[in-house]
């Protein structure tokens, strides 16, 4: 299978990326531009679809449809395989040139210049600084006010923000601001205090699609009030230990 037949698809050869521009390049309006552009539907749904202004409405709109037409839904995910394939083909992208897929979404480390196929655009959405695979999450860091993570909803990653969130972000802005020496110095500093318990609590909280704290007998709690029967392995090992290899 090519990797633009993938939906979800992340580069498994490239584990991270320091101070190498990662554009993220986005198709507008996805679902209704390859509706369009293939003439998936009829003109008057199409008409009718194309009046709402709405970016949500519009995307529950498509979504009915799919759910009510299996004959639509099918084109629909062949026609975003096919485009995929125009923008990658037509900007001569190699693999290794590409970070990962997200549907309606290509991750590159190049910049592309055919982004217009018929009516279907991509727009460069985002530029971001570093990408790092920790766990099973996504890191793409643009700066210290602005880093995106694939893997974990919103509402988990709020509860992950000014803690494990907050190591992963000075660390990528001392990769790229500092040194590497720097940013290992001050990730052991912080792996000391955390094996020592010595962090907040809210800090022990896995960083995963969970984001639920385990005890030493494997059970998970949404709360703890101290560090009891408290596991703390889980960050130590996938979050804090993999950004010091990082380094070396």
């Amino acid at each position: 299978m090519e990797i633009w037949e993938k939906s979800l698809w992340t580069n498994p050869n490239i584990q991270f990326l320091f101070d190498n521009e990662i554009i993220e390049y986005d198709l507008h309006n996805a679902g209704l531009s390859i509706s369009k552009a293939l003439k998936l539907l009829d003109a008057n749904t199409l008409e009718e679809l194309s009046k709402i202004q709405d970016k949500h409405k519009l995307v529950v709109a498509l979504g009915n449809l799919q759910k009510t037409n299996k004959e639509y839904s099918n084109k629909l995910k062949d026609g975003f395989s096919r485009i995929r394939k125009k923008f990658i083909v037509s900007n001569d992208l190699m693999t290794n040139q590409i970070l990962s897929i997200k549907k309606d979404a290509i991750f590159t480390t190049e910049e592309c210049k055919s982004l217009q196929f018929d009516c279907c655009e991509f727009r460069p959405k985002n530029v971001y600084k570093a990408f790092m695979k920790i766990g099973d999450c996504e890191i793409y860091y643009k700066d210290k006010s602005h880093i995106d993570i694939k893997g974990i909803n919103d509402d988990n990653l709020a509860l992950h923000k000014d803690f494990i969130i907050s190591i992963i972000s000075t660390f990528c802005y001392n990769m790229l601001n500092k040194s590497k020496d720097y940013a290992r110095k001050t990730l052991i500093d912080v792996a000391n205090k955390y094996k020592h318990r010595e962090l907040r609590l809210e800090y022990y909280r896995e960083f995963n699609k969970r984001s639920s704290y385990m005890d030493e007998f494997g059970e998970y709690h949404d709360v703890v009030s101290d560090f009891t029967d408290l596991y703390i392995g889980y960050n130590y090992i996938e979050v804090i230990s993999s950004m010091i290899l990082m380094t070396l």
